[in-house]
């Protein structure tokens, strides 16, 4: 019999004497901010704005930090090129006009931080290799109500045709840049709609002074502050594993694409990118209960015990958990009677409202003869099947669910008898809301007719991390279709194994899929 995942060894040694560089070198500077005026004097000083930056604007600012890498090569002047510059440029813009101004990944997330305002910036910057000429700057931003009405868009743009070595007075770029970022200025102090919008929200009013008693406020987080620092830390690292932790940190960073690129030219995989959708202003959509049952399962009896199943399952039941409210049921080391003890508790518990995850990691088998897959719980013998959980246990229980949505993620050899080809993709909110009402069931499988491995994920199975990180990468609502897209070049560059997501076999699926919400 074959176990359930192989042991692979990377050669990590190397990566790890390439990490040894030097820290960068912190200049000093003044609080940018240290003169600006009183809120109550700004001009929208009543509105409280949420930046939402766009992929344009992500590739933008990784552009000009590979310009300002390379000049620094070169040997020419880099400072005009500092990221950083721009950021705190852009930060002042809006601080200096804003009551606050904080940084948001959506429309949703920016109701929930309480934002009269929302900003989205589509920054698009040009700089000509070799000869470093035709910059160009081009920037939009659309402003959107608390409701998520459209408000106004303005833009600014600027351009320079200067040969290299540039002698001018602050440089082509920093003339661009100021030329677009003026007329971007301008376009924001002139929106009529921004302002009328504006007028009718409660006017601010400075604080008065504090109680004796009441403890000081605690200073406000500058996210974009963090994500620069963060950066800057990790930037000139050999070691996959910062770069790693800042896309962990911030998934959509301004840095995000030049640390995905850092990462392949070390030849190791970033997190997947999700593009969740954002839900309706009126939050209507009630996707119902969520219910897991987790089981994971090292400990055998009879068979070769494994490495990583149960560390796998505790760790996918903390995140269901913790961050998207699921209702967690968690078997380790389990026998075949609590495994269906465990589905006889779920089918009397769950209505048509819910839905129902299922995640197992533990060996499996394929009978060759009758083309049926079986689990195997810790109790089950290698020569006889009495103890084996077959597919058709497994489809029996998932068809007399009465839960809407039942997904079973299945981290075990030959798991892919469970399922058949499924193509289901989101296109909108619309499509989610389709989806949303149809009854799915299906399965997310680590591999088809295969063995699967039982490491090489960090003390998970490639195939538990790449299902965590898709995961962690979700902040709001996505389709299990976008976390098997996102989660597949993971698992097949890190295994000799190919994810499969299908619908169960004869279990009435109805073309729906399970929908994943993370809680705010």
């Amino acid at each position: 019999m074959t176990i359930r995942r192989g042991i692979s060894v990377l050669g990590a040694m190397s990566l790890l004497l390439a990490a040894c560089a030097q820290p960068p070198k912190y200049s000093g500077h003044d609080d940018p901010f240290k003169s600006m005026s009183p809120k109550s004097e700004r001009k929208f000083s009543s509105a409280k704005l949420c930046l939402l930056l766009t992929e344009n604007t992500n590739l933008a600012m990784a552009h000009v930090s590979e310009v300002h890498g390379m000049m620094g090569m070169l040997g020419a002047p880099a400072n005009e090129f500092d990221p950083k510059r721009l950021v705190a440029d852009l930060t002042e813009t809006l601080e200096t006009r804003f009551r606050e101004t904080v940084r948001a990944r959506s429309l949703e997330e920016g109701r929930s931080l309480g934002c009269n305002v929302s900003l989205a910036l589509d920054l698009k910057i040009k700089v000509g290799t070799i000869s470093f000429q035709d910059i160009t700057v081009d920037m939009t931003g659309a402003l959107a109500d608390d409701k998520g009405a459209r408000l106004d868009s303005f833009s600014g743009k600027g351009g320079e045709m200067v040969p290299f070595p540039n002698t001018g007075p602050g440089g082509p770029f920093a003339t661009a840049w100021g030329n677009a970022l003026k007329e971007f200025e301008t376009g924001l102090d002139k929106s009529q709609p921004l302002a009328a919008f504006v007028a009718g929200l409660p006017k601010y009013a400075e604080p008065g002074p504090a109680a004796v008693s009441a403890p000081a406020p605690a200073p406000a987080v500058n996210m974009t502050a963090v994500d620069m620092a963060f950066w800057d830390s990790v930037k000139v690292s050999k070691n996959p594993a910062d770069f790693q932790a800042y896309l962990q940190k911030f998934p959509n960073g301004s840095f995000a694409n030049l640390a995905r690129t850092r990462l392949d030219s070390l030849g190791e995989a970033a997190p997947p990118r999700l593009t969740p959708l954002a839900l309706p202003a009126d939050g209507k959509i009630d996707f119902g209960s969520y219910h897991a049952l987790v089981i994971g399962n090292n400990d055998y009896r009879f068979v070769t015990p494994l490495a990583t199943a149960v560390n796998d399952a505790r760790t996918v039941a903390e995140l269901l958990e913790k961050d998207y409210g699921f209702k967690v049921s968690l078997l380790l080391n389990a026998t075949r009677n609590q495994t269906l003890d465990a589905f006889d508790d779920l089918r009397r518990t769950l209505t048509d409202r819910d839905n129902l995850l299922i995640f197992y990691a533990g060996h499996g088998y394929l009978d060759h003869d009758s083309d049926r897959g079986f689990w195997m719980p810790v109790d089950a013998d290698g020569k006889h099947r009495a103890n084996w959980l077959s597919n058709s246990d497994l489809a029996d229980f998932v068809r007399a669910a009465r839960a809407k949505h039942v997904l079973v993620v299945a981290d075990s050899c030959y798991a892919g008898t469970l399922t058949r080809n499924l193509s289901v993709q989101m296109t909108g909110l619309d499509a989610m809301w389709r989806l949303a009402q149809k009854r799915a069931r299906t399965a997310l499988v680590s591999g088809g007719l295969e063995p699967v491995e039982d490491s090489g994920g960090g003390g998970h199975s490639v195939f538990a991390k790449a299902f965590l990180d898709s995961l962690r990468s979700n902040t709001g609502v996505v389709d299990t279709s976008q976390i098997f897209s996102s989660m597949r070049r993971q698992v097949i560059l890190g295994a000799q194994q190919t994810p499969q997501y299908g619908d169960i076999r004869q279990t009435g699926h109805e073309g729906g899929d399970f929908i994943f919400v993370r809680k705010k």
